[in-house]
Parts: C-alpha cells; structure tokens; sequence
C-alpha cells in the first residue's frame, strides 16, 4: 500500500510539473520572456504588457493599454490629438468621437467630417485600434467626458462585443486575448468547460476540442474570435450593459449620443443572404431595437455601403477604403443635420437660390 501511494503522488507530481511547464511554455510563447509570464502568474491580474516608455501603447489597469504620450502626436491623456482646452470656443460644437480601427486612419472619415464642419466645430478623434465597447466606455468616463462635449459619435465595429479582444507582448506584437478565444467555445454541453479559465493551456486544450467536433460554421463569422460575438445573444446583452453607461456619461455632462455601426464584408455575400438573411443581419437588427429603446440615432452602414459598392468598400472584410471613409462622412455629416446633432450650414445673408452661394 505504501508503494502504491509512494507511486500515485510521484506521478501526480510528474504530471503536475510537465502541465505546468507546458502552461509556461505556453505563456512564454505568447508573451515573449519569463519575466512578463512571472509577472502575470503573480499579478493574477489581466495579461496585458507594459511595453515601456518607447513603445506605440503603454499598460493601463483598466482599459489594458492605451496610447503612449510620449509618441509624436499623442496627447497626455493618451489619445492621437492636441492638447485639449478644458473651456471650450463659444459658439463652437466639441464633438468626440469614440471607437476603435475603423475610425482610427488620419485621413479617414473623422478627418473627413472635421473638414465639412470647418470652423463650426471641434472634431476629436479618440478612437484607438483594438478598443472594444468596454474600453471605450472606460476611456470616455476617465479621459473624456470631463472635457464636456456636445456631441459624442461612438463608431461601432462587429467585433466590439468583448471586454478585451487584443493584448500586445512584451515585444509590441498584437495578439487575441483568452477571452476573445473562448468565445468560440459551445454555450452548452462542453465536456471540457470544468477546465480552469485562466489556463492557457485549458484554452488551447478546448479549442482543439471544440474545433475537433463542432461542424465547421456555415458563416464566417462562427469561426472567427473576433465576430463570433457580433452574433451571440450575451454579446449584445453585454454590448447593452455598456451602452447604457455611456448613455449615462453623456447624459451628465447633457452630450448629445450618435452611433456610426459598420458591417462585416461577408454580410454582403448574395449567397449567405438568401441562405438565411435574417441571421446575416442580426447584429444591425439588434443595434436598432437598443439604440430605439434608448432614444439614441444610429446610422447603420450596411444599407449605405451595400448601395456604393458593398464588399469592395471594405477591402481587408473590416476596414474602410479612400471610398469608403468619403461615402462614409458625407453620410454621417448628413445624418447628424438630419437629427439635429449638428446645425445645417447657415445660408450667406441675402443668399437665395438661383443666386449663388
């Protein structure tokens, strides 16, 4: 008897050290040196890197990362802007815009928008890439909404419906997080869901199960840890929660709210479409009933983009192109003087039409 428990605890232990340094292994792949994997067992907090002084983003608690201030053009609150005046010009909007790489391009829509208000208004562009809905919300409540905007446009990608979608290693690579993985595993009936969370070798350990004997989705986005939310009811319950608090920022500093959502290209596929349309187009369905339920415009860019050219617009499945981004602030310039987020362009005294400008 004594062997047998002599040999049972040396092969737990045997077993014991050969997962955990298959779970090292594995966090050092990812995070690129020991020294970020011990700081992340220890820390037991979220697994995102400090990448240093030099580096594009810099780690913050609780939105992950963000921009570094010490690069060229990024502001000390860490977005890429000018400093911003705490008082704003008399008779000129502050706009701010929320969101993630899809509004992010320096030439893109928001510079586009900028342009077509001139003087009338102040565009601030905060969007930074990889931001879901949740760091949006954080960077509003903590860097923005003090500086009491008018108006705050929150562009919405298809892949915001996560907590935290991308980390960076210690060596700037960006990579997906452990949550935006699990998203591809079964809501019910896993037989591995006893696995501990947090274990990256669990994760991979699921994954490989998961892709083993789950048919291979009939829609792309099933498939992708990024989309897959876009399409999963508690993704929209979470995207609810987090609206709602945004809502809440604007309304105390009395900020008008807009939301700009941008499809998935495959949502323009003809053949996706009359397999079963309704589904293809859930997420905009969805965004509609909760921006109606909270008094909120939405400027859905699916209608938009698919009458200009669909997919062509968006030519990596997600982001926009030179067409894109004018189809896009001609569109949402005209959006906002149609609800008006934004006065119409005052016509010159003594201007009438046949007259000229």
């Amino acid at each position: 008897m004594k062997k047998l428990i002599f040999a049972a605890v040396t092969v737990g232990l045997a077993t014991g050290l050969a997962l955990g340094a298959v779970e090292f292994y594995l966090r050092y792949q990812m995070l690129g040196s020991a020294s970020a994997v011990w700081a992340e067992l220890v820390s037991g907090a979220a697994p995102y890197s400090n990448l240093g002084s030099e580096g594009r983003v810099i780690y913050d608690p609780e939105l992950s990362y963000r921009l570094n201030p010490a690069q060229p053009q990024v502001n000390s609150i860490g977005i890429r802007n000018a400093e911003i005046e705490r008082e704003k010009t008399p008779g000129r909007l502050r706009i701010i815009v929320i969101g993630d790489s899809v509004a992010w391009p320096e030439n893109g829509f928001v510079h586009l928008l900028s342009e077509k208000l001139g003087a009338r208004a102040e565009v601030i562009n905060a969007a930074i890439p990889g931001y879901t809905v949740y760091q949006e919300r954080i960077l509003l409540e903590r860097y923005l909404i003090d500086y009491k905007p008018d108006l705050i446009i929150q562009q919405y990608c298809l892949n915001d419906n996560l907590r935290f979608l991308h980390r960076f290693t210690q060596k700037g690579g960006m990579i997906w997080t452990q949550e935006a993985q699990r998203a591809l595993f079964p809501e019910h009936g896993d037989p591995l869901a006893w696995l501990p969370s947090g274990s990256y070798l669990a994760v991979r350990l699921r994954l490989t199960y998961t892709r083993w004997t789950k048919p291979r989705g009939e829609f792309p986005w099933e498939d992708a840890f990024d989309f897959v939310k876009g399409w999963q009811d508690d993704g929209w319950a979470f995207f609810r929660e987090q609206f709602g608090l945004i809502r809440q920022s604007a309304d105390s500093v009395g900020a008008r709210l807009t939301v700009v959502m941008f499809p998935f290209a495959p949502q323009f596929r003809s053949d996706l479409l009359a397999k079963d349309e309704d589904y293809v187009l859930k997420p905009q369905r969805l965004m509609k009933e909760i921006c109606d339920e909270a008094g909120v415009p939405l400027l859905d860019m699916y209608p938009v983009l698919k009458d200009a050219g669909g997919a062509e617009l968006l030519p990596d499945r997600i982001h926009l192109s030179d067409e894109g981004h004018r189809i896009t602030a001609d569109a949402l310039y005209e959006h906002l003087v149609a609800n008006g987020l934004i006065p119409a362009v005052p016509i010159a005294t003594g201007a009438r039409a046949g007259q000229g400008p």
